[in-house]
């Protein structure tokens, strides 16, 4: 447990760009404000610190559990969706993995969303070993390779941009 509060306390080295933060944050904030709880709760048991799935949330739906996302792709199971636009195929491994039944449409589930998103955050940390939330934040975005976050970063602007949203939601960044 003590490891877990070191975690969620922890400073990381900023990279966060002037303007990094889009769109209206206000609005923004409002829509997420309903899921604070639930990303306490899915979060809290799993050490992901609430600010950080907020911010996550920001940048890949601006708020918004409906937003479906087909990256140009025919295939639904490549598709992102919902609240923490969880990839269709992710989503499916989470779902075996935690013994749950599984429908692309349940990824539209703010909870079953933000529940996927603290999980695969932590699941990439554990394999890793890493507990540099830029590291967390890339590695959500575009995966681990062969069990390490790749580097130099492959999404430095969606690293910027989740950082941005990150001290929005009273997030720290040293």
């Amino acid at each position: 447990m003590a490891a877990l509060a070191a975690t969620q306390t922890r400073k990381v080295t900023a990279m966060v760009a002037p303007n990094a933060v889009p769109g209206d944050v206000a609005t923004v904030r409002s829509r997420l404000e309903p899921y604070r709880v639930a990303m306490a709760v899915q979060g809290g048991s799993r050490g992901v610190p609430v600010p950080l799935l907020m911010a996550i949330a920001a940048v890949e739906s601006s708020g918004r559990p409906d937003q479906v996302n087909a990256n140009g792709q025919a295939n639904p199971e490549r598709f992102d969706y919902g609240l923490m636009q969880i990839h269709g195929s992710t989503g499916r491994t989470i779902a075996s993995r935690l013994g749950e039944g599984f429908q692309l449409s349940d990824l539209l589930d703010p909870a079953r969303s933000i529940r996927y998103a603290a999980w695969l955050l932590r699941d990439n940390a554990t394999v890793s070993g890493t507990s540099d939330y830029n590291d967390w934040i890339s590695a959500y975005n575009w995966g681990l390779r062969s069990g390490r976050v790749v580097k130099p970063y492959p999404n430095p602007d969606y690293v910027q941009k989740v950082q941005a949203w990150h001290g929005h939601f009273g997030g720290n960044y040293a």
